[in-house]
């Protein structure tokens, strides 16, 4: 069963509308907040419309999408990244730590370093294609501004993302349906047809069928919106920065990604990883950090010249950037560490640091 998606095979919410991609480009690198202002309200917009769709047409699904993908027809003309958003609140209703709109500090110096990065290797790799991996990727504005700045000064580079979270888990289930189905070109509702019944095996052990249904019609508008989300982040940049070469895959689980690297001889270990806001509760129940720092042990170890980046905020630690590193002689088991610190701990903070230390603690 494929466990990955890999976007330019993608027919679907392809169209580029004719934004100023001029001006875009402008406000990613003088001032991403005004953009993620702007996706927010269009958050906020969508939720008070779908809430009225669902209440008048809750017997019809295929009207609920097409209500869905008015307003993001709609959005896209006024921002070609409109689907694209990151982290600013956190499920329990607090603010994100890392919030651009609070503390736009915090993401600015970890973009800085990653871009600093990215460049390092492109410039290493002379041509070749570069592999960048997201761990915890979302819905991947943080990295649409990481490449956007990477590109603009290394406008000919060759970089394929490897995106990954479990966010895409139905995403992939839908597409591996579709892959057994000659669909050929096919208008609105055929293709709301053709996705909400790859949703059937998803949801198959719900008896309940009027909750079956409202579950299917969910992440089917998912499905659309991702897919959107997905080819605006590469359509927008290819046309952007038109000498580049970029593709997007995505993966909902890092063994879908290391088993493609097994399968294909050409794409090797990653040369960059990176991520950010892995801390939030979901993640942490996932074992997130855990798994992400078992990546970046298993890449150093088949590519050493690979280089990793962590945008961490630890209770009584304060906010900093972690990069694990290998130095020789070193076992298989051993990762040191580079921190950059953004923001010391508060008083508190420090005296518990200056506890662990007294006691012996790292």
């Amino acid at each position: 069963m494929r466990s990955y998606l890999f976007i330019p095979l993608l027919a679907m919410g392809t169209v580029l509308y004719g934004a100023d991609l001029a001006e875009l480009q402008r406000k990613i690198t003088n001032n991403p907040r005004e953009i993620v202002e702007q996706l927010v309200a269009y958050k906020k917009e969508l939720a008070g419309i779908m809430q009225e769709a669902y209440i008048k047409n809750h017997n019809d699904s295929y009207a609920i999408f097409c209500t869905s993908e008015k307003f993001w027809d709609a959005a896209s003309e006024e921002c070609p990244i409109a689907a694209l958003s990151e982290c600013t609140t956190l499920e329990s209703g607090r603010s994100c730590p890392f919030n651009r709109l609070t503390n736009p500090t915090y993401r600015k110096k970890y973009e800085k370093r990653v871009v600093q990065r990215l460049i390092e290797q492109i410039d290493r790799k002379a041509g070749k294609t570069v592999h960048y991996v997201s761990f915890g990727s979302g819905r991947l504005f943080q990295d649409f501004i990481i490449l956007s700045k990477a590109l603009s000064e290394r406008p000919h580079a060759s970089i394929t993302v490897h995106a990954i979270d479990m966010l895409y888990s139905n995403v992939i289930k839908i597409f591996t349906a579709l892959q057994d189905k000659d669909l050929g070109p096919l208008d609105q509702r055929k293709r709301w047809d053709a996705v909400y019944d790859g949703t059937k095996d998803i949801f198959s052990d719900i008896s309940n069928a009027e909750k079956a249904k409202r579950l299917r019609t969910a992440t089917s508008l998912v499905f659309f919106y991702s897919i959107r989300m997905a080819n605006q982040f590469t359509n927008t940049l290819r046309t952007t920065f038109n000498k580049a070469t970029i593709e997007l895959h995505l993966y909902d689980e890092i063994d879908s990604f290391t088993r493609k690297i097994a399968r294909d001889d050409s794409m090797g270990w990653p040369d960059l990883i990176t991520t950010a806001d892995i801390q939030d509760n979901k993640s942490i129940c996932a074992f997130g950090p855990e798994i992400y720092q078992y990546l970046c042990n298993v890449t150093l170890q088949k590519n050493p010249q690979s280089a990793n980046l962590w945008l961490v905020e630890e209770r009584n630690q304060g906010v900093h950037l972690l990069g694990y590193f290998k130095a020789n002689g070193d076992s298989p088991e051993k990762l040191r560490e580079y921190i950059e610190v953004i923001k010391q701990p508060g008083f508190f903070g420090s005296l518990v640091k200056r506890a662990k230390k007294f006691a012996g603690y790292k």
